[in-house]
């Protein structure tokens, strides 16, 4: 169970790492791609919703209390 909650938390953490990256490409982007980044931090926004939902629901299962603690530390930093 705990491969199964830290593999969507990295999904997230990665997402939103894109989402970082969309918004630092914006000013420097040709304007006529805005609505490429538009979608990019959309998509991103909705990986990272779909990824903690399942670290969430996994972490229903795991006992080792550190584990989690760490787990839903690193969620909530997203």
């Amino acid at each position: 169970m705990k491969v199964a909650a830290t593999v969507p938390l990295g999904v997230a953490e990665k997402c939103s790492a894109i989402g970082k990256l969309v918004d630092e490409l914006k000013p420097i982007t040709n304007p006529s791609m805005s609505s490429d980044l538009t979608v990019a931090g959309a998509l991103a926004r909705a990986s990272i919703t779909g990824a903690l939902a399942n670290v969430s629901i996994n972490l229903e299962s795991i006992k080792d209390q550190a584990f989690v603690a760490d787990a839903r530390r690193r969620a909530a930093l997203l």
